[in-house]
């Protein structure tokens, strides 16, 4: 294991030939940071889906060009007009576990706060990328609608299933990211579920 080789050896183990594991929070900055001279890896080839992002372009020129592109939606005044629309969901996250505590009628209720995180995450990049929440919070449920055309019926998808599953097979295909392209054929349904697409009838989720 990682962790029991950095016990015994220390912050810095090389686990593979071209693969030294930190373990150091003082080195963040070092590693990560904007124009530190290290390049990414083929690790972010798997996280690749149609078109490389900022997250997993590993060219250089390609990547200042990116975050030049999107630099000024983090600048300090940028965020700060993001508060309204946190705001916003904040206020009917409050409003959901108000009503959650009521049906408790005098006792305690029992909810998965880190759903109902993720659903106010999801709708406050919702209003900020495309002008609307995605309205988990109002349905306390994982759901996002989809529409494959602009004149499709309108199905739903569990999104945050979706990344998170995504997540987690680009994380382990990332190990050994050249056969990404076969990974669909492997017997491993943990593999071929991630191409299988995730979509659900409006009329099962739409109310």
């Amino acid at each position: 294991m990682v962790d029991e080789a950095h016990k015994k050896y220390g912050k810095l183990v090389r686990i593979q030939p071209h693969h030294v594991s930190v373990a150091d929070p003082d080195a963040i900055p070092i590693i990560y940071g904007h124009g530190n001279g290290f390049l990414k890896s083929e690790y972010y080839d798997a996280f690749v889906s149609i078109q490389r992002g900022l997250f997993n372009t590993r060219d250089r020129a390609e990547h200042t060009r990116k975050r030049k592109t999107v630099a000024h939606t983090f600048s300090a005044k940028s965020i700060g007009q993001f508060e309204q629309y946190m705001h916003h969901n904040l206020e009917m996250l409050c409003t959901q576990w108000d009503k959650l505590s009521d049906l408790a009628h005098g006792k305690y209720a029992e909810i998965d706060s880190l759903n109902w995180f993720n659903y106010t995450a999801f709708d406050i990049i919702g209003d900020l990328a495309f002008g609307a929440p995605f309205g988990m919070l109002e349905k306390g449920r994982d759901i996002a609608e989809v529409q494959l055309s602009p004149d499709a019926k309108p199905t739903y998808a569990p999104a945050i299933e979706v990344l998170n599953r995504r997540g987690e097979v680009s994380g382990t295909l990332g190990c050994y990211p050249s056969i990404k392209p076969y990974a669909k054929y492997l017997p491993d349904p943990f593999f071929s579920s991630e191409y299988r697409p995730v979509y659900r009838e409006c009329s099962d989720h739409a109310r």
